[in-house]
């Protein structure tokens, strides 16, 4: 069987840079990687225009974003199976865990209420990890961004909450998943995706797999 790993966090949290790191090394490894950005399922025919709305369509909102992620997040519920290569690893960057925690600060009681159902049903994560920063380092961040989407905006524009949600979204991450939380403020990407790669470690084997069955 495949390996599971969950990287959530709000924006400009060091997630991206992070998953491409971990991407990277894998791949150097010989792991096969397959990268999910929010949709579990490549095959998802919901994610991809949610995606798209959410983050550059101005006038996308709540009304619209709530059922389309429910959605999503429902059809990946009912198709995900994880992959049985044992040289496979899967890194999800964000799922339902940070749908449901948008909803239960900022949206309604229904939707909120079947995606907690959605979190229970989850595939267990070899591997969890949640990331936060200070909205002073979050807004370092933003200037040094090339391009910016309308998450980041969220940001800028209503940063109390944001904050709000950042602490519901840490809440979930440790309770469901028992996932680590990592404040980046004082880490830079390198020291960040170290510090990762030594936890995994720890957790399982992350060597070549070519390796491994040699060995065996």
């Amino acid at each position: 069987m495949g390996r599971l790993i969950l990287v959530e966090g709000l924006d400009l949290a060091g997630k991206s840079t992070l998953i491409e790191g971990l991407r990277q090394r894998f791949s150097d490894l010989g792991w096969d990687v397959d990268v999910r950005h929010g949709d579990l399922c490549a095959e998802n025919p919901v994610a991809e225009v949610t995606r798209k709305m959410m983050r550059w369509d101005p006038g996308f909102g709540a009304q619209e974003g709530a059922p389309l992620f429910l959605a999503s997040h429902l059809w990946d519920e009912r198709n995900f199976k994880p992959c049985p290569r044992a040289n496979h690893v899967h890194i999800q960057d964000s799922c339902a865990l940070r749908s449901l925690a948008f909803e239960r600060v900022l949206g309604q009681e229904f939707y909120a209420r079947r995606l907690s159902d959605v979190v229970t049903r989850l595939p267990r994560f070899d591997a969890s990890y949640v990331l936060t920063a200070s909205m002073k380092s979050r807004l370092a961040r933003f200037q040094k961004r090339e391009q910016n989407d309308l998450h980041d905006s969220f940001m800028l524009s209503d940063p109390v909450r944001f904050s709000r949600v950042d602490s519901e979204l840490l809440h979930l991450a440790a309770e469901r998943f028992k996932a680590k939380l990592i404040c980046t403020d004082e880490m830079d990407q390198a020291a960040l995706l170290d510090y990762v790669w030594a936890d995994l470690k720890r957790r399982f084997s992350v060597e070549s797999p070519r390796l491994r069955r040699a060995a065996s």
